[in-house]
């Protein structure tokens, strides 16, 4: 079973129960999924996904691999090889995760404050999902942002506490986006992601900061 499987089987029935995916059944059961509930498809992917009449793995199957980078970035190639229940990433069920996140690559680049806020907007609530989907937090949000020009840059915001609700990324990723000039770039990616995750011996003592 590769990686895909296995976190869409450990999914299910989900807090304690079992459920096993034999391989003679993985391209039947990829095709009948309905797309929310392909791991790494979030909410606001899913719903760009409907308006593209894809609705389960039998639809994304119907896509070649240029129109779906086209229509999602880098993400599209993923999207290609796990619904063809291609994922060579390794199986490793005591690795840690280090961070949650999400970006976009954007076939014009974003020139206008209104089209970096929005796009943000989307990118908050697909983290946010994300977050809630793995069951996990942090207190460390990273913006990424890569210009037309190939330069890029991350800024970083650690805080005393979780991110616990959308309100939060909300107004922290915005603090971040107006302590950078943006005014005249164009952008071509941005990215979002949550890290310093939450584990068992957490406290709430870190200071807040911000860091290249």
């Amino acid at each position: 079973m590769n990686k895909f499987l296995a976190k869409i089987a450990s999914d299910i029935n989900k807090p304690d129960g079992l459920f096993l995916i034999r391989p003679e059944d993985a391209e039947k059961f990829i095709e009948e999924l309905s797309v929310e509930k392909f791991y790494g498809i979030g909410k606001v992917t899913a719903q760009k996904m409907h308006k593209l009449g894809i609705h389960t793995g039998a639809d994304l199957k119907k896509w070649d691999l240029v129109s779906l980078v086209r229509n999602f970035g880098k993400p599209g190639a993923f999207f290609y090889d796990i619904v063809r229940g291609i994922d060579e990433r390794p199986v490793e069920p005591d690795q840690e995760r280090k961070s949650v996140g999400t970006e976009l690559t954007y076939e014009k680049d974003l020139t206008t404050r209104f089209e970096v806020i929005a796009e943000l907007y989307k990118l908050e609530k697909e983290l946010m999902e994300r977050l809630e989907h793995s069951e996990t937090t942090g207190r460390t949000i990273t913006l990424k942002i890569k210009f037309s020009d190939f330069r890029q840059i991350t800024r970083s915001k650690t805080l005393q506490s979780y991110v616990r609700n959308f309100e939060t990324l909300h107004k922290e990723v915005s603090e971040i986006r107006k302590s950078l000039k943006l005014e005249g770039s164009r952008i071509r990616l941005l990215g979002l992601s949550v890290s310093n995750l939450e584990t068992d011996d957490c406290d709430d003592r870190q200071l807040y900061l911000f860091e290249d």
